[in-house]
């Protein structure tokens, strides 16, 4: 009989810890309550809502899934233990227990509305409708279903009546979780930036501590090129939680963005840090790296944290050129030469990379070929400065000195102010008969022109 009481004891102590949210110490109270009592299937049913609280999804499923086996009728440890199974991912079986107790209990409306978002989410839309309904006819106010049916209703690319949905769980409940959230990602969608930021607003004030609204608050800044907005957002998410990798790597980007390439380069390697080094966490690590260093002037380290995401699985055309720029910066001429190249076979209009490649040609002395590949920048835009800077180098490297006069004189008409073209034209004239044409080139400040 004292077993008896203490387990009682307990569970009035684990009551009491869960008011204060001690979770652990009241999962150990009714752990020692049910070691004693394990046939108790309201005891088993707190046991799996500690466990959520704990983040142990799974052994939360367990206990409702004993809960519910000792009392297949409790109507509530049955919904419990759906929307456990739900968040776990295991819809097929949420839907079992659902279906079952809207068997057992035809008037009991969490079974129609828990399952408009299980049919939403197993794409069967049609039944996720049927049961918004259903569930209508038992308790027409009920917010969660006006939410479920929202997400059908945006699914199906209704956004206006999703949206409707949405006020309506609103006006029944006004600080329902997400769906602030849910209203301002349609509008963000829809190109309505101010809207969106004042739901994510109303959203964030519901529930301060949500980083994803803060994020998406931070994204929305950024795409009105408010960067300090945005850095304060970032800021308040690793106070909210400091070991947040993205919130701590999109702080670096804004930072180096804004030029501040030291700040930058320490957000980058403690997300790095943070990321325990898993490049799946943060697959732009060695390209932003390699733009910090790059400004920093720091060559050698920038080409290595470039060429790591050049060998990356996926890496897009923005790495390449990025480490065939730096090998150039670098006076790692015959290597940025090979990198050019490398983007032109795949991208045979990229412009930047021919200036670039005329540029190494130049410096290497293969004038020939040089203005070859200036002249189809030209082709494209007679007007191209660099252009018409790579191109006349190459001829007065062939010693077709009028060839080059008539280029720059064509393009000063129209770039009167382009003191790189004005400083090559006078080059030209002092150096014509005291060196020779490669001699010439060396002594060239302003080498490939402006971009």
């Amino acid at each position: 009989m004292s077993d008896w009481l203490d387990a009682e004891r307990r569970m009035e102590r684990a009551q009491r810890l869960c008011e204060s949210q001690r979770w652990e110490e009241a999962l150990a109270e009714v752990d020692a309550a049910i070691s004693i009592n394990p046939d108790n299937a309201q005891w088993q049913a707190q046991r799996g809502f500690l466990l959520q609280e704990l983040d142990r999804d799974a052994e939360a499923v367990e206990a409702y899934e004993s809960a519910f086996a000792l009392e297949p009728a409790e109507r509530h440890v049955a919904v419990a233990l759906g929307l456990a199974l739900m968040r776990l991912g295991r819809l097929p079986r949420s839907l079992d227990v659902f279906e079952a107790l809207a068997k057992r209990f035809p008037d009991f409306e969490p079974a129609y509305c828990h399952r408009i978002h299980l049919y939403s989410q197993l794409g069967q839309l049609d039944r996720a409708e049927e049961m918004f309904y259903l569930a209508q006819q038992i308790d027409e106010k009920c917010p969660t279903c006006f939410v479920n049916m929202g997400d059908v209703l945006r699914a199906r690319g209704s956004v206006s009546r999703a949206m409707y949905c949405w006020q309506q769980a609103l006006a029944l409940q006004p600080d329902y979780p997400g769906v602030h959230w849910r209203i301002a990602d349609a509008h963000r969608e829809q190109g309505n930036a101010d809207k969106a930021r004042r739901h994510y607003i109303l959203e964030h004030r519901n529930e301060p501590g949500n980083t994803g609204v803060l994020a998406d608050l931070a994204e929305l800044a950024l795409e009105s090129g408010d960067l300090e907005a945005a850095a304060s957002k970032f800021e308040q998410i690793v106070d909210l939680e400091p070991d947040h990798a993205d919130a701590v790597f999109s702080l670096g980007k804004i930072r180096l963005h804004q030029g501040k390439s030291d700040a930058a380069i320490r957000c980058f390697q403690s997300a790095w840090s943070l990321a325990g080094g898993d490049p799946a966490a943060l697959p732009e690590f060695p390209i932003q790296m390699g733009k910090a260093l790059l400004q920093l002037g720091r060559y050698s380290e920038a080409i290595g944290h470039l060429e790591a995401a050049c060998a990356a699985e996926g890496s897009g055309a923005e790495a390449q050129m990025l480490l065939a720029d730096t090998l150039l910066v670098a006076d790692r001429v015959p290597d940025a030469a090979d990198g050019y190249r490398k983007i032109l076979a795949s991208d045979a209009d990229n412009l930047h990379a021919r200036r670039k490649l005329s540029v190494c040609l130049l410096k290497l002395g293969h004038a020939e070929t040089a203005l070859e590949h200036a002249r189809v920048v030209l082709d494209k835009d007679p007007q191209d400065r660099a252009a018409v800077f790579n191109a006349s180098v190459a001829h007065l490297m062939l010693g077709q000195w009028s060839a080059a006069k008539r280029l720059l004189d064509r393009c000063l008409a129209a770039h009167k102010d382009d003191s790189s073209l004005w400083a090559l034209r006078a080059m030209i004239w002092r150096y014509r008969f005291r060196y020779t044409f490669r001699a010439l080139v060396r002594r060239l400040p302003f080498l490939g022109g402006k971009e």
